[in-house]
């Protein structure tokens, strides 16, 4: 992830620059846009449910009660 001397980051999404909230500086990878944001929201949980395939399996009698 670029970052230029004036601290901004380059989004990971749409390419270009803003300034990362202090807070997360160093893992913001997107920029405030919705649209980045939706983006990064469904890739993060893409990647969780590929690395937690069993969570959502086998509950559902325990559930439907």
């Amino acid at each position: 992830m670029e970052t230029t001397e004036g601290g901004q980051k380059r989004c990971a999404y749409c390419g270009r620059y803003y300034k990362p909230d202090a807070r997360a500086r160093k893992t913001q990878k997107s920029c405030s846009d919705a649209k980045c944001r939706a983006k990064r929201k469904r890739e993060s949980q893409r990647k969780w449910t590929e690395a937690n395939p069993d969570y959502f399996k086998g509950r559902y009698s325990e559930v439907k009660e």
